[in-house]
């Protein structure tokens, strides 16, 4: 639980020092006993993934128009992280994109930024090894991952810039009824 709990509160240190309005705001700082640790953030309705996980949620899928502004509202957040805090996000994925109750988009999971400066890779480390989906966003989804984060462990501003355009693939086809992980993560060796 303890590397867990410090990797939790390298969200919400993250958290407290970028401010921007597409970006999670910090209500409260980090409260931890033996067993659980808490923060609050501002109000939000919920991820992107729960589109996708919950088949009743049709009627919240957004339409074209919606995803344009959902777009433009990220691209906002990476225009702040990359050329204010000069960061990398490397964790943009539906798990980490909410949706506010008026509708506005607010990107979370600061985990594993990564100080960066324009026109260079930069190699970077995982406390985690990265993920196939889930609730809970402990290293980047590979859903969204742009690939030289998995096979080289590198990033660059390009690395974020390619998981949005996974997340609009993610929308457009939610939108048209489809599903987005057009590669199903099954094991072959499981007996259905």
């Amino acid at each position: 639980m303890a590397d867990i709990s410090e990797f939790l509160k390298q969200d919400a240190t993250m958290l407290s020092k970028m401010k921007h309005p597409n970006i999670l705001q910090l209500v409260e700082l980090p409260l931890e006993d033996s067993k659980t640790l808490a923060f609050v953030t501002e109000p939000v309705e919920y991820p992107l993934s729960y589109l996708f996980e919950n088949y009743k949620t049709k009627h919240l899928i957004p339409g074209l128009l919606d995803i344009k502004l959902i777009i433009l509202q990220l691209m906002e957040s990476l225009h702040f992280l990359h050329n204010n805090a000069k960061r990398v996000h490397l964790m943009i994925s539906p798990e980490n994109i909410y949706l506010t109750k008026d509708g506005k988009v607010k990107l979370g999971g600061m985990n594993c930024l990564q100080e960066h400066t324009a026109g260079q890779f930069k190699t970077v480390q995982f406390s985690y090894q990265p993920y196939c989906g889930g609730t809970l966003a402990l290293a980047p989804n590979l859903r969204f991952t742009a690939p030289e984060i998995g096979n080289e462990s590198k990033c660059s501003f390009t690395s974020d810039v390619f998981s949005l355009g996974c997340i609009i693939f993610y929308l457009v086809e939610l939108d048209q009824g489809k599903d987005p992980f057009m590669i199903k993560m099954e094991n072959p060796y499981l007996e259905s």
